[in-house]
């Protein structure tokens, strides 16, 4: 049986939670909205299927002024040093931010019990890090004691490594293993 394509199986993740998404014209993805506690995200799920791979990148819709690019730029490095998987990235030209996600399948399949926890680790950690991001752009806070003070508030909730391994397991959770869309062609 034939592997079944990436995209195919995150719309039918999609559909069935009842999420619209656009499908992209110009390349293999998908964008969809995740609302979180500090505001609405534009998801996007990128798709290779030449090299098995999946991209997964949060927006908020922020630009940083010209005057800021050098603060967001340090307060994107102070956060991802911390980051198990994925990071903040910023586009020096445009000031865009994103938090990115991404990871190689092997000779794996993409299945739909790997959505909920890339989605949910990306759009938590980008709603996690916003008030301080926002805290450098409008409040003239340090990137220092913006990622210090949220660091610190949530430390509390910080994953540990015990809890981290099972979120990694069930993120990578049937690469291997046979699902129901028949055997894996390419063992």
């Amino acid at each position: 049986m034939k592997r079944r394509k990436i995209l195919d199986v995150a719309i039918e993740h999609l559909r069935k939670h009842d999420l619209r998404y656009y499908l992209s014209d110009d390349m293999p993805a998908i964008q969809f909205q995740i609302r979180e506690s500090n505001g609405l995200f534009v998801c996007t799920l990128f798709a290779d299927e030449e090299y098995n791979y999946v991209s997964f990148e949060v927006r908020q819709g922020l630009r940083a002024p010209k005057n800021k690019m050098a603060e967001v730029a340090e307060w994107a490095a102070r956060a991802n040093w911390r980051l198990y998987a994925g990071r903040f990235d910023v586009d020096m030209n445009e000031g865009d931010v994103c938090f990115r996600t991404g990871f190689y399948l092997g000779s794996g399949r993409f299945v739909e019990s790997m959505l909920p926890p890339l989605i949910g680790a990306s759009c938590q950690t980008f709603d996690r890090y916003l008030p301080s991001l926002l805290a450098v752009l409008y409040q003239d806070v340090s990137p220092e004691e913006a990622i210090t003070a949220i660091e610190l508030r949530s430390s509390e909730q910080e994953l540990s490594d015990e809890e981290f391994g099972e979120l990694m397991e069930r993120l990578v959770e049937g690469i291997h293993e046979d699902d129901s869309d028949g055997p894996n062609p390419d063992s």
